[in-house]
């Protein structure tokens, strides 16, 4: 069977995070990478592994935080995930992304009013912020 090229390209990625985390066994950005990889692929346990693995070394890596938080969404542990976008923005109170998808659980979950209540509080951290105030719009018009 032929590998395609995204596969190869994958694997030569995996292979980069690894020999990345052989030089420096405390990158968490390697440890995201890996996780995303290992989720690319459905291995769902590995890549909840590989962003906690981040966490632990670098407790408040953004991109590990929010990956975390959206693989327990996937998996239908809405309340692990509102616990770890609450803990991303805590430790990341100016990464919008955190806020955005907290408000998006929120929606799915049917509470508009804890949705509207997390674009509020973005916008008192950023005033002006326009992905923001069109979020909040788009949430108000439904």
């Amino acid at each position: 069977m032929k590998r395609t090229a995204r596969q190869n390209d994958a694997a030569n990625a995996q292979r980069s995070f690894e020999r990345a985390l052989a030089l420096d066994p405390k990158c968490a950005d390697a440890m995201n990478q890996l996780g995303l990889l290992a989720a690319a692929s459905n291995d769902l346990a590995a890549a909840r592994r590989r962003f906690q693995q981040a966490m632990e070394a670098q407790p408040d890596h953004p991109g590990a935080i929010n990956n975390l938080a959206v693989l327990y969404a996937k998996i239908g542990q809405p309340n692990d995930a509102i616990a770890a976008f609450r803990y991303g923005i805590q430790t990341n109170p100016d990464d919008d992304e955190l806020y955005l998808n907290l408000a998006r659980i929120y929606v799915t979950m049917g509470e508009r009013e804890k949705a509207r209540a997390v674009l509020i509080q973005l916008q008192e951290r950023k005033p002006g912020n326009a992905i923001a105030a069109k979020a909040l719009a788009e949430l108000e018009a439904k």
